[in-house]
């Protein structure tokens, strides 16, 4: 396992602030040192996933809207269609590159965090580790 050398001039052990994304509850979550480069690099992920399906929202949301009026048909222009077409294409393609990248971090990088986690006895200082760096957190967002 891979650990940061001390820091040069504090002789600490070099750790990584994070706030936890998804589980971090109240108004100021609490920041979380943690105290590995594997930490940080699923964090890195997690936050590339996150931001790949929230991308993948905004596309879906400036889609047109053709939803008809009641009793009338449905109607699109074949502008419309073409727009819609595309940007439901690149959500699927963004969708489908998270879960990707979120399947690789549940059986790459996980495992090198697990150690960390259990030295640590599953607290990162008085707060639990992070729910959200389990190998089942990545492999639900992955589905």
């Amino acid at each position: 396992m891979l650990f940061l050398p001390f820091h040069p001039r504090t002789e600490m052990p070099a750790v990584f602030p994070w706030r936890s994304p998804l589980t971090s509850n109240g108004a100021s979550p609490q920041l979380l040192s943690l105290p590995s480069i594997h930490s940080e690099h699923l964090f890195v992920i997690l936050t590339y996933v996150l931001a790949l399906s929230n991308y993948a929202h905004s596309v879906l949301a400036s889609l047109p809207d053709f939803e008809p009026s009641p009793g009338r048909r449905p109607h699109i222009s074949n502008e419309d269609e073409r727009k819609t077409a595309a940007g439901l294409a690149r959500a699927v393609d963004l969708l489908c590159q998270a879960s990707g990248i979120a399947e690789w971090a549940a059986e790459t990088i996980v495992p090198l965090v697990e150690p960390v986690r259990a030295a640590s006895g599953g607290w990162v200082g008085k707060v639990k580790w992070p729910v959200e760096m389990s190998a089942e957190a990545f492999g639900g967002l992955a589905m």
